[in-house]
């Protein structure tokens, strides 16, 4: 029967909450038209604000009960604080795109977000199985399956194709990515695009949904057998004193 661990409360699922409204701001400022743009219709660090909150519901997160090992929530934090620390240079990689220096730091934001993402999945889901809640705990990797093949695969595959041109001398400068970009069919670069917001809801959702599971989970009360301490204490204050 699911039930919650020592430590849990409901205050504290709060910041899960809070990181699935942070990603859900965050593909908004990302993709809606002619939000988070400068006014040169480049990209601006609007988006930035959605990553610190995310990065700081993490943190708010605390210590849960349940997790596989302590260095796992060690790890889930540097994943946030590395995304939070490099996310700018995406914004100004895309105004310099030949600079190599911030082409680097870029593709490492990206590695970064991946790694924030699925490491919240795989917390989610450790919560999930140490309170015995099997389907959460399934949803939790639909949701790593669901990145992994809608956003790392396809980045990746990006990123090995422009290094594989660099390396056969078709491009030069880290701005032939974005030629190279073009060279997709449109088809292609529509689902390239719109496939990492699917992946990003649902990963919303999934917290949203970890948020309400783990809230409602009944706390169980251990009681103690007859002879423990309390009990005998119990016994001794109930029983009449007889003496004259």
């Amino acid at each position: 029967m699911p039930t919650c661990l020592p430590g849990d409360h409901p205050a504290r699922w709060r910041a899960l909450d809070s990181q699935a409204w942070a990603l859900v701001t965050m593909v908004c400022t990302l993709y809606l038209p002619q939000v988070g743009r400068t006014c040169l219709g480049g990209l601006s660090l609007l988006y930035m604000g959605p990553v610190l909150w995310a990065t700081l519901s993490v943190l708010a997160l605390g210590e849960p009960s349940g997790l596989a090992r302590p260095w796992q929530l060690w790890r889930l934090r540097a994943a946030w604080i590395c995304f939070a620390g490099l996310a700018p240079f995406l914004s100004w990689w895309l105004r310099c795109v030949d600079l190599p220096y911030l082409a680097v730091a870029a593709l490492l934001a990206m590695l970064s977000a991946c790694w924030a993402f699925l490491e919240t999945c795989a917390m989610v889901g450790h919560l999930a199985r140490s309170r015995d809640l099997p389907g959460l705990a399934l949803d939790a990797l639909l949701a790593r399956i669901a990145l992994l093949y809608f956003l790392v695969i396809p980045l990746l595959a990006l990123w090995v194709t422009f290094a594989a041109a660099l390396l056969a001398g078709w491009a030069a400068v880290p701005g032939d990515w974005l030629r190279l970009w073009r060279q997709v069919p449109p088809w292609g670069r529509l689902l390239l695009t719109y496939a990492p917001v699917l992946a990003l809801m649902n990963l919303a959702r999934l917290l949203l949904r970890a948020t309400s599971g783990l809230s409602a989970l009944p706390c169980a009360v251990s009681a103690e057998p007859p002879g423990g301490p309390d009990h005998d204490a119990a016994v001794i204050a109930s029983t009449p004193d007889c003496r004259p």
